[in-house]
């Protein structure tokens, strides 16, 4: 269930995969039946499965993760799902939910608001179930967007709660070329007396989907490259992504018309690559505290 979580925050604070900021801007011509995705191994990583409602807006996504070694011989060992509220047309609330014992438990929940004239939104809060209280729920992130590039947030500021209030974590801003895209981010994340910057920048095809993605920080430099595959129509079909030259996954997308297909990638962490805190002390071994630490040049957040 934490990769949903994480791939929340995954476009605002690269964290990996941008899935759920983007399933905000479904509408209905983005109408994927099922997403699936392969691990480095050849192993199926997880499937997304779509339903809707009357007017094409996306009602729930299943994700079933799964793990096709020979000790979980295929079997599904993570079963979660998102469910979209609307008013009029705008997705206003998304919760989030795990299986357990055929039953499923809410464990966070996200709102959208302030929408601009292009109909998305300006603030987004997570909120986390109480582990203490599971029928409270506790801010847990707030992202406050000031300047999309097309729908994707180019300028926004990542608060987290402390006391009642919410604290500046980190702040991204972005050039964008003449198309329209982004070129580069540079986020600065604010903590105790210092100050800690990455920068990211993109290449795109000829459809505007990212071939490669650079990410840089103070103590190490990561390239992704993506090959995008379309069908006659333009669609996307495929995506193979390499992370420093090493096949990383394959995933393919499967739609039910219209003329837009659904973007979502999926990242797999590597615990052998070593691991900082933002004051740039190294584990080492993987961190298990609570918190948010550097791994192969990117932020990553322990639950």
């Amino acid at each position: 269930m934490k990769k949903i979580y994480l791939t929340l925050l995954g476009t605002i604070i690269a964290l990996g995969a941008n899935a759920q900021f983007e399933t905000i801007f479904y509408n209905s011509e983005w109408l994927p039946d099922s997403i699936v995705c392969f691990s480095d191994t050849g192993e199926r990583y997880y499937v997304d499965v779509y339903e809707y409602n009357s007017d094409g807006t996306i009602a729930v996504i299943y994700t079933d993760t799964w793990h096709d070694s020979e000790f979980f011989d295929g079997q599904v060992y993570e079963r979660s799902k998102m469910v979209f509220t609307y008013n009029s047309d705008q997705n206003v609330t998304t919760d989030y939910f795990y299986q357990e014992d055929s039953e499923w438990t809410l464990y966070s929940r996200s709102e959208y608001s302030d929408f601009n004239a292009d109909g998305l939104p300006g603030t987004v809060i997570n909120y986390e179930v109480d582990d203490d209280d599971p029928g409270q729920l506790l801010p847990d992130v707030k992202i406050v967007v000031t300047k999309y590039a097309g729908k994707m947030p180019a300028d926004y500021e990542y608060y987290q709660p402390d006391f009642g209030s919410w604290d500046l974590y980190s702040r991204t801003v972005a050039d964008i070329n003449d198309k329209g895209l982004i070129t580069k981010q540079t986020c600065t994340t604010f903590g105790v007396g210092t100050e800690y910057v990455s920068t990211t920048e993109y290449e795109y095809d000829d459809h505007g989907k990212t071939t490669k993605e650079t990410e840089k920080t103070e103590y190490s430099t990561t390239v992704s490259t993506y090959e995008n595959t379309y069908d006659a129509n333009g669609n996307i079909y495929s995506i193979v992504e390499y992370c420093d030259g090493v096949y990383d996954s394959t995933t393919y997308y499967y739609w039910r018309g219209g003329n837009k297909t659904a973007i979502r990638s999926a990242k797999m962490k590597d615990n052998n690559k070593p691991w900082f805190d933002l004051g740039g002390r190294q584990f080492t071994t993987a961190p298990t505290k609570k918190g948010i630490f550097i791994q192969n040049g990117k932020k990553v957040i322990n639950k």
